[in-house]
């Protein structure tokens, strides 16, 4: 698919009357392999790298979508999910309209947006989706995002991560503890009552995909007294260390849970005072879709600057065991299923994505409107900003709410 095929269009102005812009109504027969949920499903099967049937004629899921305003970091950020396998199929299911949250200021517009495009994407054979009505909603909702301006995409899918999940949130907002009974004490269990209290007033398709758990601890340096505390991450941003000109996925880990002393002094209830403190994090629960961010732009002497060293990630096998501090109910182990890519600066840039497909295994390259085939060794370059991988050690993806440990990731 290039510019030349780009003929057949859907524009998502009214997103309950969407209809064609040209070529025929896109209304045509495709073969994709995916999950029937329903409305109280447990889990989600993980499809990623199941091949749609050797009869299949048409593979779907190809379609661009045209800029329509400096968005580029917009279509770049929806490519990736919606080229999510579990998140896809639970829009495809309908089940988010039991789940959504139509409240007064929000409406849950951006994600009734989202889902029409889902199905389009998926659904119908469009060459290219015009985003504007999801786009506009963006700019309307997202106050750290600048109207038709380049924006950050990392920053975005935050906001996408964020909104999702509130008009999609599950839970009763009312305390979690008390609904089983946790009673010992070891790090494994506080872990534990610290994501039954989350998941008291959080529990959604975005808490069930994207989130784990850090454990942060903040030493004394006088004494050696420790506080410690465990919370939730939709995403790692990791730093890519300064010495040397290129690096691994592997590097930029180590360089995440290498504890650093603090630059402000920090209040040590031991010793009854401010000191000086070391503060370390370490991965205690990875999620079924891992979103990692590679911290390219650095501030400095008062100038945003990118970082453009070469940072060398799998496509295949991710293992993360010797990264996770916690136990894991299964291997850590994840492929790439889509990458987004930054060119130029911060202030002039473009963004694309790349992604597996889920019916064929193929990978293409989405610029705006125009999608590529792309084979394997292309998805590894030195413009990766924002990388999403998928836990292929599972065959299934839980759902989660503060009654059902057994669906949590922890080991209790």
């Amino acid at each position: 698919m290039g510019s030349g095929c780009c003929k057949n269009a859907l524009e998502d102005i009214e997103v309950e009357n969407s209809k064609a812009k040209s070529g025929n109504s896109g209304n045509v027969s495709l073969n994709t392999t995916f999950s029937i949920l329903e409305d109280n499903y447990d889990s989600i099967p993980n499809l990623l790298n199941k091949r749609s049937p050797k009869n299949a004629k048409s593979v779907n899921g190809l379609s661009g979508l045209e800029n329509v305003g400096n968005s580029c970091y917009i279509n770049a950020a929806l490519q990736c999910i919606l080229n999510c396998q579990p998140l896809a199929d639970y829009f495809l299911s309908d089940v988010y309209k039991k789940d959504i949250k139509a409240s007064m200021t929000m409406k849950g517009q951006v994600t009734i947006a989202l889902a029409e495009i889902v199905k389009t994407y998926w659904k119908d054979g469009f060459d290219v989706i015009v985003p504007r009505y999801l786009v506009q909603e963006i700019w309307n909702n997202a106050s750290t995002i600048e109207a038709g301006k380049e924006n950050d995409v990392h920053e975005l899918m935050s906001f996408l991560l964020d909104r999702l999940h509130q008009d999609l949130n599950r839970a009763f907002i009312s305390p979690a503890l008390g609904c089983i009974d946790i009673n010992d004490n070891t790090q494994e269990t506080k872990a534990a009552k610290a994501w039954q209290l989350h998941l008291g007033s959080h529990s959604s398709i975005i808490v069930d995909l994207f989130q784990g758990q850090l454990r942060s601890t903040v030493t004394c340096k006088e004494c050696s007294f420790q506080s410690q505390k465990f919370d939730e991450f939709s995403s790692l941003s990791l730093p890519i260390p300064q010495r040397g000109s290129s690096f691994t996925l592997n590097d930029c880990l180590k360089e995440f849970t290498t504890k650093e002393e603090l630059e402000k002094a920090w209040f040590c209830p031991r010793c009854n005072k401010s000191v000086k403190a070391f503060k370390k994090f370490d991965i205690w629960k990875v999620p079924p879709i891992l979103v990692i961010h590679l911290k390219r732009f650095k501030l400095i002497n008062k100038e945003v600057q990118k970082i453009e060293n070469f940072v060398d990630y799998p496509i295949k096998d991710l293992n993360l065991s010797k990264f996770v501090s916690g136990p894991q109910r299964e291997k850590p182990v994840y492929d790439l299923y889509a990458k987004i890519d930054h060119e130029g600066n911060m202030g002039s840039g473009h963004y694309t994505a790349t992604a597996k497909n889920r019916n064929n295994t193929a990978w293409h390259l989405f610029d705006d409107s125009n999608v590529y085939s792309v084979v394997p060794e292309q998805c590894v370059d030195e413009n990766a900003y924002v990388l999403f991988y998928q836990k292929v050690s599972v065959d299934k993806y839980f759902r989660q709410s503060k009654n059902k440990p057994n669906n949590w990731p922890h080991v209790i």
